[in-house]
């Protein structure tokens, strides 16, 4: 029923298989599914979220598309099939990466239009099933005349799309959280030159550029940022920390200190302060700021241990020593921060 073989639209020579480069990296998402039926007529058309490759095969009353490297998110949408064309329609995404869509068709019906309709924002593929009415052939006595079988349909379709911003940005930070660093950081750098003023996109690939140790590129990105919106938090935090790793721990702090959020509405902005006090020796401003940050948060043991190693440059001991305290029976630090709070804790009881 399947064409497994896949051939050129331009190629004669069906002995020798064309090597097809993948469209993308990332896998394209069938967003939307529609059935609608117009007097003889049913019409299907999908929605794609980013260019793929298409498998078209015909066989009897079955239709199948192959969609190469595609999904379908959850599961199909339901659909009034009454009066179309159509009797069944199944998806599954394959081993293989491919989502493989299965039409069982009723009798009397032919694929009559097959073509991609690209004046909307989305591509459209759209698909035309003619109902003829026409029942297959019984037997008699006589031999039945079997009208020719039609040629299977078997093409190559390349859809293309202005993919919705959101979705594409949603994969390049599924990309990143599964590693795959460069092929998020080429989708940021898309998505940010088809749309600049983009802010969690520019945030983002300035973070992961930052991480790589590509600092002057970073750099431009958040300069660009700030020149757009010169107070905007993300963008300070992050030009903060590119001062940081260079040293310039006064040029961060200054920066920072400009136009701060409120304590409340940007707990970790403060937070970041706090740390370049400790850094800078300033313990008493950095006690003043963690405890302002935990009556924010009380159960952060990150700012408890910050709290702590204030107090304790301040020779505060027992004040510490609580602090510590507070952060090791946390249920939420991590075991390394546990182990050295205790570790003061047991230093502090000396």
């Amino acid at each position: 029923m399947i064409q497994t073989s896949v051939k050129s639209p331009l190629s004669e020579d069906t002995n020798h298989p064309v090597v097809l480069t993948p469209l993308h990296l990332t896998p394209a998402i069938l967003t939307t599914i529609t059935l609608q039926v117009d007097k003889d007529t049913t019409l299907l058309r999908f929605l794609l979220s980013q260019d793929a490759l298409y498998r078209v095969a015909t066989h009897g009353n079955h239709l199948v598309l192959i969609l190469e490297n595609a999904r379908l998110v959850g599961s199909v949408p339901p659909l009034n099939m009454l009066n179309s064309a159509v009797k069944d329609i199944t998806m599954v995404n394959r081993r293989d990466g491919n989502l493989e869509m299965n039409l069982t068709l009723n009798d009397g019906v032919d694929l009559s239009r097959l073509e991609l309709n690209e004046s909307q924002k989305l591509p459209e593929l759209q698909l035309d099933l003619l109902s003829t009415g026409l029942p297959d052939a019984t037997s008699s006595n006589a031999a039945p005349h079997v009208p020719p079988s039609p040629q299977p349909v078997d093409s190559i379709i390349k859809v293309r799309t202005d993919i919705s911003m959101s979705d594409q940005y949603q994969e390049a930070l599924k990309l990143s959280t599964e590693g795959h660093s460069h092929d998020a950081i080429k989708m940021l750098t898309f998505l940010l030159e088809k749309d600049p003023d983009y802010a969690d996109v520019r945030e983002s690939l300035a973070s992961l550029l930052i991480a790589q140790g590509n600092l002057a590129r970073a750099g431009q990105l958040l300069q660009s940022g700030l020149e757009q919106r010169p107070f905007y938090p993300a963008y300070v935090q992050l030009k903060a920390k590119m001062l940081v790793s260079q040293g310039k721990i006064k040029e961060a702090m200054n920066l920072l200190q400009k136009a701060p959020p409120t304590i409340t509405v940007d707990p970790g902005y403060h937070a970041f302060i706090a740390a370049l006090y400790q850094r800078q020796g300033q313990a008493a401003l950095a006690e003043k700021l963690y405890e302002q940050l935990l009556a924010v948060q009380p159960n952060n043991a990150t700012w408890w241990m910050g709290l702590g190693i204030a107090l304790e440059s301040l020779g505060k001991s027992t004040l510490a020593r609580e602090a510590y305290v507070r952060a090791r029976d946390s249920d939420h630090i991590n075991p390394e921060l546990k182990v050295f709070a205790q570790s003061r804790v047991n230093h502090l009881q000396q």
